[in-house]
């Protein structure tokens, strides 16, 4: 039979101990009709075929009935073992990836690869003026102790659609197409070397146009990042924030 919870304390008891059907907490009978599921409150009465009419039956009754079945009053619900087994199976599983994972004697665990190269770009982001210079600085640095070839920075072809780049500063070395970007290659850098490189660029049409930079090395091997940022262009005849002039932004 399932445990039964007592409805005066609460304590939960089992229905073979030895001392069964008296509670282990209040020692309140769990056997008398009132905790049985045959038991009728509002009639009174025994709802038992076998036993209908043998004795009275009260709420508090406790005749000697072998038909007794523990009501919802106090039955309590047997526990499943098998959320108990999943956690196990689940908690052996994450341990033993644990212990595979440990590095052994001897062994050094191979550090996260880091980009040996950083991008950062900086703009005017309230906006231009179609034919008034823009200008956009790149700021690359090389975060390792080696010294980084093949420096490459790159504009799309769809910016260049929407800005003329009428220079770079300090000039590349040398400018190549490179599928949908336009590569402009410079000398390595150096240990822990900053280089700036200033775009001047002349908006060639009103509208929201994306601007999207990226930083390659070694002959466009390796790739290091990219900025991609909307420019709200306004028409010539607007004074918009980004018309000043070059010599006044610099």
């Amino acid at each position: 039979m399932p445990q039964v919870r007592c409805a005066q304390c609460g304590a939960l008891n089992s229905t073979t101990a030895a001392d069964y059907p008296f509670c282990i907490g209040c020692q309140d009978n769990l056997a008398k009709c009132g905790y049985c599921r045959w038991f009728e409150a509002e009639l009174e009465a025994c709802t038992q075929r076998a036993v209908a009419g043998v004795f009275e039956a009260t709420a508090d009754a406790t005749p000697p009935c072998d038909q007794h079945t523990p009501g919802a009053l106090v039955l309590a619900p047997r526990r499943s073992v098998w959320p108990a087994v999943v956690v196990g199976v689940i908690a052996l599983l994450v341990l033993a990836y644990s212990l595979v994972q440990f590095r052994r004697p001897g062994e050094i665990p191979a550090e996260r690869p880091q980009s040996e190269l950083q991008l950062s770009v900086e703009a005017d982001l309230r906006g231009a003026v179609v034919g008034k210079p823009y200008l956009v600085t790149a700021e690359i640095r090389n975060v390792t102790g080696d010294t980084i070839s093949g420096i490459g920075l790159q504009l799309s072809e769809a910016s260049l659609g929407h800005f003329r780049l009428v220079r770079t500063r300090p000039r590349a070395d040398a400018v190549e197409d490179v599928g949908e970007w336009e590569a402009y290659r410079y000398a390595d850098l150096l240990p822990h070397e900053t280089r700036r490189i200033v775009l001047d660029l002349i908006p060639t049409g009103a509208g929201r146009h994306h601007l999207a930079v990226r930083l390659v090395s070694r002959g466009s091997r390796e790739y290091h990042g990219m900025a991609d940022f909307p420019i709200q262009v306004a028409p010539a005849s607007l004074d918009g924030g980004s018309g000043r002039s070059a010599e006044e932004r610099s």
